[in-house]
């Protein structure tokens, strides 16, 4: 009966990959096959800073802010069906309320992607969607040109700071 070698496994039982076995001879901590030790970055990766670790992406915070202006764009359009339940006469009764719900429904979805490049365009044009819902019911007007000078506001300073990212000027991106 020939024995097959096992492969390693986590504790949940995931095999684990070959280079995350620390080899056999050095029992020091080293990663076999990478030369370097663990948490020690190997200079083959993203850019460096000093000390050997890796610049943050000071695009990637910007998801963050981008789903928490929407969840906080969901809670303010949901407080509008207090307005439409409570004056129904032209803020489009049941039909507004409906209108209310999947708007919010659809920036619950965009909070969602946030992190995709086309998230915080699409939630500038939801709020060209909410302009237009005003007509039916007239605070969504309102919150469509609070919101939409806010996403334009947030759009402008991702430009700006892609734009200091391309030219090398950010704080992170300065060694010394």
């Amino acid at each position: 009966m020939a024995h097959e070698p096992t492969q390693p496994s986590d504790p949940a039982g995931e095999p684990v990959p070959a280079a995350a076995v620390p080899g056999p001879a050095s029992g020091s901590g080293e990663v076999a096959g990478s030369g370097t030790a663990p948490g020690q970055a190997s200079g083959s990766g993203p850019e460096e800073g000093a000390g050997g670790a890796a610049l943050p992406d000071p695009l990637k915070g910007f998801r963050g802010v981008v789903a928490a202006t929407l969840v906080l764009e969901v809670i303010v359009v949901l407080l509008t069906l207090l307005v439409v339940g409570k004056f129904g006469g032209n803020n489009g009764g049941p039909l507004g309320v409906t209108v209310v719900l999947v708007l919010a429904a659809v920036m619950v979805v965009l909070a969602r992607y946030a992190g995709r490049p086309w998230a915080a365009t699409a939630a500038l044009a939801v709020q060209l969607v909410m302009l237009a819902c005003g007509l039916l019911v007239g605070v969504l007007a309102a919150l469509g040109v609070i919101f939409g000078l806010t996403w334009f506001a947030l759009l402008m300073m991702r430009r700006d700071v892609a734009g200091r990212m391309a030219r090398g000027e950010l704080p992170s991106q300065r060694l010394g």
